[in-house]
């Protein structure tokens, strides 16, 4: 007999069946992600592309006019000025902000006794608010005979040199800030790879005969590829979207910025040009720009006993070195056998070679002295100029102690300037930066990771999306958003959720923490879950007091960023008395006494250094961030 022809009848989606099986609750942690994503990251972005094509002036109907926007912005010579020194930027900062830091995580990390100091200096620039940063490098850039670099080059013969006040040497100064202010942050991240290096390695190129050389080319950079090339992505990003380094340099030389000025970058020109078309009646240009840039403790052993059965190779050799082991006095202090799984590339029996120990010494000591020139002298010259007379750090910077001390500066800056009142602006909007980014990560990172809806890679792909989006163009759509936010009714200018919500569409903290939740292990989610918990328990009660570490660096990454923000606050944020430090410090540079406005870069610099200096070990513990960068 012929079968029947059967056919399973189509499934149809009960909505009580996908509330029980979790798909309200897994909705439910997804609502603070679409909702910051969807309205101040994916509306902007496609209200962008639409204006590109359209002739407005933000007042009158906009009118549809192709692709002429793109063709004027071909034709406009200042785009292509802006395109180059983009690039030259760029390839100034890949050439010495990209080997440095992993250079100096490999040395910090092979002279381990001093690896701690070592990443509080190197992390210290980071720390600082980078407007402060901007505007201490500033001054130091000054291209008279007494400006602090200028001094320096004198002690050795060397004439002053123009520094930012030319246009040879501008945009290598820029990079030299640029390198100092972000390397840091490199370097930890490059210390936590190299902690998940597997020592056995090590051991076997050792076996293998491979020199020093050879276990860092065959060993340490190819487990080391992945990290690499992710970092070398996000600096080519971040380098073509730089705009902090050189607006606040050339505010007070504003002729500086038109089409001439060899140190306007692309960042800086498409944030100019739309209020420029903008006086002509034409302000749909800044998207079309959008293009060229979007396509854009201590020296650790080796394996003891295998060191002893190689170097001494006669039976009766090693059984005296046996019974010499045993009872003989350790007069140094020696690393301890169980901590042989965390040696480097170098073993003991590397170390005990006289040349490599007569260099090794002196590369330990030429990384401190850079490290304490970089990350410390800086803090000590401000903290020294914010109590000196202004006459005497004009004419003598370097002067170890001043010869009579102005307390009054700070009294001045905390009364006259009011640095008092921005400083909490400040802490206020990174409170509730962080706040919200804590919780579209966290909740984000949890339904995309653990929950793991059918349409999750969507969402992350889309997520995934906006971190290609330089954040400058923008600009217009998403103060469009703030001025009339859907639903609200009321415009958020001038308050500070007009930053607290675009910060929580922060892409990178979300795949971040959605990383991290990959690699916890999924048995302990059945075990909580056969025990009875729900989803918003396994949320509170399991997966949160795991990811302590990848919440301690959102934390640290989202306060800095906040801290660091000068171009978004400056334009939503224009009542005086909601400003924080990054916009009000470079506006009041020009009418402030250069002590007075010391003692305010130092006011603003004490507390972050502070608050990284109490935590620092919770931070740059290789076990957290070795966990955030896991995999």
């Amino acid at each position: 007999m012929p079968q029947a022809d059967i056919r399973l009848a189509p499934r149809r989606h009960n909505p009580i069946t996908w509330v029980e099986r979790g798909g309200l609750t897994t909705l439910l942690f997804l609502i603070p992600t679409l909702v910051i994503f969807g309205v101040f990251s994916w509306t902007p972005i496609v209200e962008a592309v639409v204006m590109s094509f359209q002739k407005t002036n933000l007042v009158t109907p906009a009118s549809f006019v192709g692709w002429d926007n793109f063709v004027a912005v071909f034709h406009d010579p200042v785009f292509w000025i802006a395109i180059r020194n983009t690039a030259y930027f760029a390839g100034l900062a890949l050439l010495f902000g990209y080997p440095l830091p992993l250079l100096a995580a490999v040395l910090m990390s092979e002279f381990k006794r001093m690896k701690g100091v070592y990443s509080v200096l190197a992390y210290l620039p980071v720390v600082i608010p980078p407007v402060v940063s901007v505007l201490l490098w500033k001054i130091f850039y000054d291209a008279g005979p007494n400006g602090v670099f200028n001094t320096v080059l004198g002690w050795v013969g060397i004439p002053p040199q123009p520094w930012i006040q030319s246009a040879a040497t501008a945009m290598p100064s820029l990079v030299l800030e640029a390198t100092w202010a972000a390397a840091g942050g490199t370097i930890i991240i490059y210390l936590a790879a190299l902690t998940s290096v597997a020592p056995e390695l090590y051991d076997a190129a050792e076996v293998d005969g491979a020199s020093i050389w050879g276990k860092v080319w065959h060993v340490t950079m190819p487990q080391l590829r992945g990290i690499l090339f992710i970092t070398l992505i996000l600096q080519i990003i971040a380098t073509a979207q730089v705009f902090l380094q050189a607006v606040p340099v050339h505010r007070r030389r504003p002729r500086q910025l038109h089409h001439h000025d060899p140190a306007a970058d692309l960042s800086v020109r498409v944030h100019q040009q739309p209020g420029r078309r903008g006086r002509q009646g034409d302000r749909a240009e800044p998207d079309a720009r959008r293009v060229p840039g979007g396509a854009l403790d201590r020296l650790l052993p080796g394996h003891p006993e295998m060191e002893r059965q190689l170097t001494t190779s006669i039976p009766a050799q090693r059984e005296r070195a046996d019974v010499a082991a045993q009872p003989a006095p350790r007069r140094r202090r020696r690393p301890k056998a169980a901590d042989a799984a965390d040696r480097g590339i170098l073993s003991i029996a590397d170390w005990r070679r006289p040349h490599v120990r007569w260099f090794g010494t002196v590369l330990n000591w030429l990384l401190g002295i850079a490290l304490v020139a970089a990350g410390l002298l800086p803090l000590l010259w401000l903290l020294k100029s914010a109590v000196t007379p202004t006459q005497e750090t004009l004419t003598h910077p370097l002067a170890l102690l001043p010869q009579d001390w102005a307390w009054s500066n700070i009294a001045r800056a905390w009364n006259e300037v009011h640095i008092g009142d921005f400083f909490f602006n400040t802490i206020a909007m990174a409170a509730g930066s962080w706040g919200v980014q804590l919780l579209v990560a966290t909740t984000g990172g949890f339904a995309l990771s653990v929950l793991r809806p059918r349409y999750g890679k969507i969402i992350s792909a889309l997520v995934l999306a906006t971190l290609f989006i330089p954040a400058v163009v923008l600009l217009v759509p998403l103060y469009l958003t703030i001025l009339h936010p859907p639903l609200i009714g009321h415009s958020l200018i001038n308050t500070f959720w007009a930053v607290w919500l675009p910060a929580g569409a922060s892409a990178f903290n979300v795949l971040l923490v959605m990383r991290f939740f990959d690699s916890l292990p999924r048995e302990i989610f059945e075990a909580a879950r056969t025990d009875g918990a729900g989803t918003f328990r396994l949320f509170w009660s399991v997966v949160l007091p795991m990811s302590k570490p990848i919440l301690g660096v959102v934390s640290i990454l989202a306060i800095n960023a906040s801290w660091a923000d000068f171009l978004w606050p400056n334009l939503v944020l224009n009542d005086i008395s909601v400003q924080p430090l990054s916009v009000r410090l470079p506006q009041i540079a020009a009418s402030t006494d250069l002590g007075v406005y010391l003692a305010a870069l130092t006011i603003a610099t004490l507390i972050p250094v502070a608050i990284f200096l109490v935590f620092q070990r919770a931070f740059l513990n290789s076990g957290g961030i070795g966990g955030a960068v896991k995999g």
